[in-house]
């Protein structure tokens, strides 16, 4: 369950609206409500189990947008996408169209069921996102424990690449380089020669790095031998599917 806060200087509607969305939705706990911005500043900063929240602009001591300003300049970046802001104010919407917080602008005055709608797609990026963090972080697992140096260009396309294979609905990828290179190659504006190579790189350096016992054992090895691009992918592949 996510938890979330509701901003608005109008505490009635703000109670009311977190009745609504607790009622409606059991992926999303409203637990708390803040009236002015200041208050909303001291909540987002130091209460880390907030996920995501209703924002109104027109609030006291700091405004709507002042908030999302102090965000920005904190780097709370666990923030971005986080935000549905709700107001009527057309000149303040201008300014915030565009913040990297700002995942919905919705119109106050429009009804509790427009902004559930609202609440449940933001839920469902959400997720996706917390989806995509926990493949990368197994990924990383499984490369450390193999001693991968993480400061390689070399480790950093493998990773991406085992992500991209893990992710897309296609996995049966028989050539790395025609199927898979090209697409790390186009994302980090690199050659596919440069991405293989780097790669390799990385690969020799974990051999040498890495104790032939913990190797033989990861891939089943009976003797100790350097294992390929694909063995490493597909071994890792596995491992975390059967997590």
């Amino acid at each position: 369950m996510l938890n979330m806060i509701i901003a608005d200087d109008n505490f009635y509607y703000a109670k009311m609206l977190m009745n609504y969305i607790n009622e409606k939705n059991d992926d999303v706990r409203v637990y708390g409500i803040t009236l002015d911005g200041k208050e909303t500043i001291y909540l987002l900063n130091n209460d880390d189990k907030i996920d995501l929240f209703l924002l109104d602009l027109n609030m006291p001591v700091y405004t709507g947008i002042e908030v999302l300003n102090l965000l920005n300049e904190n780097k709370r970046i666990k923030y971005q996408n986080s935000c549905i802001v709700i107001s009527g104010e057309t000149d303040m919407i201008k300014e915030v169209i565009g913040n990297n917080i700002v995942y919905s602008i919705i119109y106050k005055g429009c009804n509790m069921s427009k902004i559930l709608e609202k609440i449940n797609e933001l839920i469902e990026y959400k997720k996706e996102i917390k989806k995509e963090e926990t493949i990368k972080e197994k990924i990383t697992k499984e490369l450390r424990f193999l001693h991968f140096n993480e400061s390689y260009l070399g480790t950093k396309y493998l990773k991406e690449s085992i992500y991209f294979i893990i992710t897309d609905l296609n996995k049966n990828f028989e050539n790395l380089k025609k199927e898979v290179y090209p697409i790390i190659a186009k994302y980090n504006q690199k050659t596919i020669h440069n991405i293989k190579c780097n790669i390799n790189s990385s690969i020799n350096s974990m051999y040498y790095d890495c104790e032939s016992k913990i190797i033989m054992e990861y891939f089943n090895f009976t003797t100790d031998y350097k294992p390929t691009t694909k063995m490493i992918i597909n071994t890792i592949i596995n491992k975390i599917e059967q997590e």
